[in-house]
């Protein structure tokens, strides 16, 4: 997976996971391609926002869902990002 501003290149499918997207569909969809479950999902209360949650990975991925839909992400490595970035889009607090 490679992140950038606008969500998720699933390099090697030809495929994308953008912001936006349901959140059941991304984190399942992220699952197949971490290997694994999130094993932390965080709620508004967690994330120190109304509507704001959490699923987070044990590689330290973090994506953030506003309402549902698919909002940002955070990676503890800038290898991954397209740009170099730790992160993109809506944050959880925790």
């Amino acid at each position: 997976m490679l992140f950038d501003a606008g969500g998720i290149d699933a390099v090697g499918t030809g495929r994308r996971i953008d912001f936006g997207r349901d959140g059941a569909g991304v984190i399942d969809t992220v699952s197949r391609l971490q290997g694994g479950r999130p094993v932390a999902v965080l709620s508004a209360t967690d994330c120190g926002a109304e509507g704001i949650t959490a699923a987070r990975w044990d590689d330290g991925l973090t994506l953030v869902f506003r309402n549902g839909a698919f909002a940002g992400w955070r990676s503890p490595d800038a290898a991954r990002s397209a740009n170099g970035a730790l992160g993109s889009g809506a944050a959880c607090a925790a």
